[in-house]
Parts: structure tokens; C-alpha cells; sequence
């Protein structure tokens, strides 16, 4: 009877440390955004690089997926530069409105939309972490932000955006 409790409590603490070490040790694709100022004024260039990194740097993923999401009246996006090509869905990221709301902000409407992909799990081969697109606006009024939000990532990934909010 002892023995038969002792296999049992073994059993739930190899459960539980399997549990906690996944927890633990999630692997994750990550997403920074950069920006050349900081305290930006009214008609200055914004520019906000997108970079990408993978927590246990393997650059052989099936690739992700992801919206920077803005308010239209306080930056005006004047064009996407340095796209990183290995992988590209389309040939640059597409500008959209946002008209369902997909990052629950209502203070957004606009959001570049870029997808990266391969079919043999081999992106984006490049050393991490890497430049994914800059990003140029020009900032009509202060007090707004830049966001991102990930809507394709790799299996078995969970997605850091701690560091992919800019704000102006």
C-alpha cells in the first residue's frame, strides 16, 4: 500500500516538473520595434525598424506573420524600406484599415500587414536577429503609438512582443 502512494506521488511530481519546465523553457519568435527618435515633434520623420529573433536562435522556422498596427491622424506612413526578402509572402507590406478592429484598439485604423513563410521550415536562414522592414511615417501629433500583433507564428512557438510598442 505504501509503495503503491509512493509510485503515485512520483508520478504527479514528474507531471508537474514536465509541466513547469514547458512553462520554463517556451521557445518563442520575438518582435522588437526600434525607432531612430524618441521624444518626436510635430513634422519630424518617424522611422521604426521591425526586427526579429528567435529565443533559442534557430533560424530554420516556417516563418510569421504580423500587423503593425497606428492612428492614421497622428503619423502619415510614407513607405516601407529594407523588407527582408527571403521568405516574403508579398513584395513589401501591404497598408490596410483596420475595419475589424483585429488589435482590440480603438484608437487604431491603419495596419501594415507582412507574412514571411517556407515551405521546407528553413526562415528566415539569416543570423538573429535580424531586420524584418523599416518603416517610415511622419508625425502629425505627438501622444500616439505603434503596435504589433502576430496573427501566423511557427508551431511550437509562442510569439514576445514585450518590445513591439513605439511610442511618439
Amino acid at each position: 500500500m505504501k509503495s503503491n502512494i509512493f509510485y503515485k506521488l512520483l508520478i504527479i511530481i514528474a507531471i508537474f516538473t514536465f509541466f513547469v519546465a514547458s512553462i520554463t523553457y517556451a521557445k518563442e519568435q520575438i518582435i522588437n520595434l526600434k525607432s531612430n527618435i524618441q521624444n518626436g515633434e510635430q513634422g519630424e520623420v518617424l522611422i521604426v525598424s521591425a526586427r526579429y529573433d528567435v529565443s533559442d536562435k534557430d533560424n530554420t522556422l516556417s516563418g510569421i506573420a504580423l500587423r503593425i498596427h497606428y492612428n492614421s491622424s497622428s503619423i502619415e506612413f510614407l513607405g516601407v524600406e529594407k523588407c527582408l526578402e527571403k521568405g516574403v509572402i508579398s513584395q513589401k507590406p501591404i497598408l490596410l484599415t483596420d475595419t475589424k478592429n483585429v488589435d482590440n484598439d480603438s484608437t487604431t485604423d491603419k495596419m501594415l500587414q507582412a507574412s514571411w513563410a517556407s515551405l521546407d521550415g528553413n526562415w528566415p536562414d539569416v543570423v538573429l536577429d535580424t531586420l524584418l522592414f523599416n518603416m517610415k511615417f511622419k508625425i502629425i501629433k505627438k501622444g500616439g503609438i505603434i503596435k504589433t500583433t502576430v496573427f501566423e507564428k511557427a508551431a511550437g512557438y509562442n510569439v514576445d512582443l514585450k518590445n513591439a510598442v513605439i511610442t511618439y
